[in-house]
């Protein structure tokens, strides 16, 4: 079951330590001031996880994006048979749930917990009210997404010229590093 461990608001939330920690360590916000992170970690929230549950749900409607802290998650979608295929492995670091948040869509995959974890959930309203910061969240979510892309596009090339290619270990769907020349 899901349990909510803080729900920020401006101007006098409690801030959750562990959301500013790891704010401070990821990638994506690396650029931004201590202060931007501490407004965003007055609105973020924390959801801890476990073994089976899913965070977010093939068709649902979009209305936040996520950062995995803790655990492992598992993508997956829907075969015409009602199972469902394996489409990638989340690891601590990966961000999901952007492309239906960006483009207003419903939710493409299901994502679920492999084990006890936890993730941290940013509302759609980040992204509405962008003038709080100096750095547009929204396009640095586009270049996490583009990074997704380029990895997905490399995947596809070497398991065309072998196709065992994309089996092996590597890294995993929805890791997170700056574009070449953008640190």
């Amino acid at each position: 079951m899901a349990v909510e461990l803080s729900e920020g608001a401006l101007g006098g939330a409690e801030i959750d330590r562990r959301v500013l920690a790891t704010l401070e360590s990821h990638p994506l916000f690396e650029r931004f001031s201590a202060e931007e992170r501490e407004l965003l970690a007055g609105e973020v929230r924390v959801r801890e996880l476990s073994p089976g549950e899913a965070i977010c749900r093939e068709g649902a409607p979009a209305g936040e994006w996520y950062l995995l802290v803790e655990g492992r998650a598992r993508a997956s979608l829907t075969r015409s048979d009602g199972g469902q295929e394996y489409v990638s492995q989340l690891d601590p670091g990966a961000i999901f749930g952007v492309v239906g948040l960006l483009d207003g869509g419903r939710r493409e995959l299901t994502v679920a917990a492999l084990r006890p974890g936890s993730c941290l959930i940013f509302p759609r309203s980040l992204l509405e009210d962008a003038g709080r910061m100096s750095l547009c969240l929204g396009e640095l979510l586009c270049m996490a997404l583009n990074n997704q892309l380029r990895a997905a596009n490399h995947r596809l090339v070497c398991m065309a010229r072998d196709p065992d290619a994309g089996r092996g270990p590597g890294r995993p769907e929805g890791g997170w590093s700056p574009p070449p020349g953008r640190t």
